[in-house]
């Protein structure tokens, strides 16, 4: 492995990630925006996200099962391949009459084929890239990033529509993606070495996978890590889809205050983030995460309950710093003590349990009532608790946690 972690590999891998999750926040407003312009309610949109999660599903899986047999450069590329089409696909949509509902559809598909792929090999990229000591500042100065690219994808996308139209704004979200091809390659230098490819290519898939989930589950924390992680990213998909509503019925409020509150979540969490990289990993990151995945949902039911603008504005900041900060500390234990062998199969286990919520989630509109949406908050925040409670106990059974309590007396 050549000399890896310098300059120029951390602001190319930082600038890939700022233009990546600016596409993201990007394309989440173009398609809703799309889907709610041409039926008119949010049936369509969520149908999207719906099979977005779906597809999820099963693209992270095969992502992770050759995160280790094909190059993550190459794999990169792909992704971003992947991206480009989707995106021509979108807007296609947007320029042929009666096309759009169509061409939503089948960009959700062909994207999500490159974000799974992307997720995965850049979860590996990041290994090769960082020694193990400096990993934990990377990951919350990576989560700075992810945040404020995010929002700045949303924000600035909604006024591109305004003013420029759904199709040249489409057209401009594809010369950004063209942009992240060149970096790839300044934050892939090292390549691949015999030991990072220790299994032969011609094992069977199957028993790849199977090696991977006895890997994970050789480590409770590492197990809680995943667990908990999908769950705080459940949070996030909840406030996605209900909090307009909650806005509008439960608060008697208007869209200035969804935007004030959609601002107030990313700013708790890079403000979180911040002070984070001053901090060091020292204890059990995956601990802490469910201790504070506890509080998140204690703040979830407070959210529920106290439905005054103020207040809400106020739980919804510390709900942001809450996300982010278990995150941190989740992807902080994923990346520093996971095998780069393993770590792409690992990940792909939290992407599946992670679409797999929010498949539940995005469904919701179809299985229950939200027409009034504070009840469902308390639910999930009461569910987040108890799934806190069993973590505990799953991790404090563990014969390792035992003999560090034995040794301690």
């Amino acid at each position: 492995m050549t000399k890896c972690g310098n300059n120029t590999t951390r602001f190319a891998f930082l600038a890939y990630s700022a233009f990546s999750n600016f596409g993201i926040g990007a394309y989440l407003v173009a398609t809703t925006w799309g889907a709610v312009q041409t039926t008119g309610d949010a049936r369509l949109a969520a149908s999207i996200f719906l099979v977005s999660m779906a597809l999820g599903i099963v693209f992270s899986n095969i992502a992770g099962l050759y995160s280790d047999v094909a190059g993550v450069r190459l794999q990169l590329y792909a992704s971003n391949v992947a991206r480009i089409a989707a995106g021509f696909i979108l807007f296609l949509g947007t320029v042929t009459e009666g096309f759009l509902i169509v061409s939503l559809f089948a960009f959700t598909v062909v994207r999500s084929v490159g974000n799974a792929i992307s997720l995965v090999a850049e979860s590996v990229a990041f290994q090769k890239a960082f020694p193990k000591k400096i990993r934990f500042k990377r990951v919350a100065e990576f989560g700075i990033v992810k945040q404020i690219s995010i929002a700045a994808g949303t924000g600035i996308t909604g006024v591109m529509i305004v003013f420029w139209g759904l199709n040249s704004t489409v057209a401009l979200l594809i010369a950004i993606t063209f942009l992240q091809i060149p970096l790839i390659s300044l934050f892939t230098i090292m390549g691949s070495t015999p030991e990072d490819n220790k299994q032969p290519k011609s094992e069977k898939l199957l028993r790849k996978w199977v090696a991977g989930v006895r890997y994970l589950t050789a480590s409770r924390e590492l197990v809680v890590a995943v667990i908990v992680l999908a769950a705080v990213y459940s949070v996030a998909q909840v406030t996605n889809i209900l909090v307009p509503v909650f806005v509008m019925n439960d608060l008697s409020a208007g869209p200035d205050v969804y935007g004030m509150m959609e601002m107030l979540w990313s700013a708790g969490g890079t403000l979180i983030l911040i002070l984070a990289r001053k901090f060091t990993t020292e204890g059990s990151p995956a601990r802490v995460a469910m201790s504070l995945l506890i509080v998140t949902g204690l703040v979830m039911v407070a959210f529920s309950v106290l439905t005054k603008v103020e207040i809400s504005l106020v739980l919804y900041f510390v709900l942001g710093g809450l996300f982010c900060l278990v995150r941190l500390l989740c992807d902080s234990k994923i990346l520093i003590d996971t095998d780069t062998e393993y770590v792409g199969r690992v990940r792909a286990v939290n992407l599946i349990l992670t679409n797999g919520i929010g498949v539940v989630i995005f469904a919701l509109p179809w299985l229950v009532d939200t027409e009034f949406v504070a009840s469902i908050y308390a639910v999930w925040g009461i569910g987040l608790v108890a799934l806190s409670a069993i973590l505990l106990v799953y991790l404090n059974l563990s014969p390792q946690y035992k003999r560090a309590e034995a040794d301690s007396q």
